[in-house]
């Protein structure tokens, strides 16, 4: 809700998929950004944030993802060399 609040497409796979193919579906869709919340992430209370253009992945604090991204559009979608 705090991403579409933010004017953030999201998308949610309703179906229960491997995480592999999730970020496959997400890459082949043209999605720039996934955002993982999994058990690792929650406790810890982080999300992690993958530029699938840029191939980078951080993890930062929950309350920090809408900042992150909104620093990670304003980069050019640009893989590291």
């Amino acid at each position: 809700q705090e991403l579409r609040a933010a004017g953030f497409e999201v998308h949610f796979p309703y179906q229960p998929r491997a995480f592999g193919k999730q970020l496959k579906a997400a890459n082949k869709s043209g999605e720039r950004f996934v955002v993982i919340m999994g058990g690792e992430e929650a406790t810890r209370g982080e999300v992690s944030i993958k530029d699938m253009a840029a191939r980078r992945q951080e993890s930062v604090p929950r309350g920090q993802v809408i900042s992150k991204l909104r620093e990670w559009e304003q980069t050019p979608a640009q893989s590291p060399e």
